[in-house]
Order: C-alpha cells, then structure tokens, then sequence
C-alpha cells in the first residue's frame, strides 16, 4: 500500500510518500491543486533510466516536478522523461517487432506485435520516491492490448508538440 500525506508515523506495513510544497507562481494558480511528490528515479527492468534530475523536481517557475492526479487515465510523461521511458521499454522487450501502424493510429508508442503468443514477459517499471519508497506498478496499468490481443501498448502520454508544463502526472 502507498500513501501521501504531509505527516505521517512510520510503519513497517506502508510505505509512505511526503507530500511536497505546491510551487507559487504568479499567474499559474492550476498548480497550486496538485498533489506533489519527490519522484527521484524510474526504473524499467530494474536498470535505473537516465531521466535528467531537473525534469523530476519543480522549479521556482512550476516547471519539473511529479504530481499526482488520480482523476487521469494515463501517467503523462514529458517529452525528457518519456523518451528515456520509452528506449528503456524498446532496448529490453526482446522477440516482438514494433507496430508502427498501431502507434500512428493510437499516439500510443512503443507498440509491440504479440499475435500467436499465449503469455508476454515484459520489464517491470517502478517509480522511487523520496524516502526511499518504492511503487511497481502492475503491468496492466502501463501496457494496454490494441485490436484482438495482438498489440501492446505503453500506455503513456508525452507532451511532444503540446503545450505543457514540464511536470510529470502520476496516476
């Protein structure tokens, strides 16, 4: 079980997440209704993904940072986190070509042709927060079958072209 709150008494059952100070930037009074916390690495597969530290803390603009929605469908990731994400998933997923025709038609990528397969081995990933608190999020909230079981998906959205802040969105 993962919990946020501000304050908190340890437990060796739960692993526990500060909740961090919301940046205040004139102007941008959207961000004072996150949830923010201190994301410090990702891993895929266990092997740490080399995600520039600016990109994981806010800064004194609001721009950085994680914060968690769980009013989203998907975790978006900016462009800086989610293309490390992203060759971590290509560089590990070993068997499966890319369907570059599914990702065109969803905006969803790396997809992968599974089709005559009964069971898919993909890399775990896990976010590690500060404090030394750890979520593996199961693989069905980050891959999503496209078609007739025949695609999979990483089910993360990037701001590539968009108009965003850099913060990254949990869910």
């Amino acid at each position: 079980m993962l919990v946020l709150y501000t304050a908190y008494e340890k437990s060796k059952n739960l692993s526990y997440i500060p909740l961090l100070k919301n940046p205040v930037v004139a102007g941008r009074n959207a961000l004072s209704v996150y949830y923010y916390v201190g994301l410090r690495k990702i891993t895929v597969g266990g092997q740490k993904v080399k995600v520039p530290y600016h990109y994981l803390t806010s800064n004194s603009k609001g721009n950085g940072g994680t914060i968690v929605d769980s009013g989203t469908t998907f975790i978006f990731l900016s462009h800086g986190v989610f293309e490390p994400v992203l060759n971590a998933f290509v560089k590990q997923v070993k068997g499966f070509s890319r369907s570059e025709k599914i990702e065109r038609l969803t905006n969803l990528r790396p997809c992968f042709n599974v089709s005559g397969n009964k069971t898919v081995s993909l890399p775990q990933m896990k976010f590690h927060f500060k404090g030394g608190a750890e979520m593996a999020l199961p693989l069905a909230n980050y891959f999503f079958i496209v078609g007739e079981n025949d695609v999979i998906c990483l089910t993360r959205v990037t701001d590539s072209g968009l108009e965003f802040s850099d913060a990254e969105l949990l869910c």
